[in-house]
């Protein structure tokens, strides 16, 4: 529900901004995005292959792409993308961060050129409440 400060773009005031952080803090699901632009050495990228699935245990992650086919729109071509979900940015930070996925890592690194980025995700109620006011 939407404070009444927001009902009218009209009426809007610092209650509403405060309110949209709030919800932002209190569930915003993140997902991190691992983007492949080049493979230098395939045994250390095995290597990764192998073992990135097991750092998930203890994690609430979903993997939503996983090298799926892909079409690149805009940009040089890129090898392939996965996309993981958590609940917030903490919980992806605490998985990136652990011991076990940052010893999986590092044949990552060795392996490929990626880039990597954490985001926060458009939740229902946070977008719902940006679309009532345009």
């Amino acid at each position: 529900m939407l404070p009444s400060c927001a009902t009218s773009p009209y009426r809007m005031d610092d209650r509403y901004f405060q309110w949209i952080r709030q919800r932002r803090a209190e569930s915003m699901t993140a997902y991190i995005l691992f983007q492949r632009d080049a493979t230098n050495n395939q045994q250390a990228l095995d290597r990764y292959s192998e073992r990135a699935d097991s750092t998930f245990a203890g994690h609430d992650v979903q993997v939503l792409v996983d090298y799926g086919t892909h079409e690149v729109l805009e940009g040089p071509p890129i090898e392939g993308v996965v996309v993981l979900r958590f609940p917030d940015a903490s919980a992806a930070k605490d998985w990136y961060l652990s011991e076990q996925y940052q010893e999986a890592v590092q044949d990552r690194f060795q392996g490929a050129t990626y880039r990597a980025v954490l985001v926060d995700g458009a939740d229902a109620g946070v977008r719902t409440a940006w679309s009532t006011l345009h």
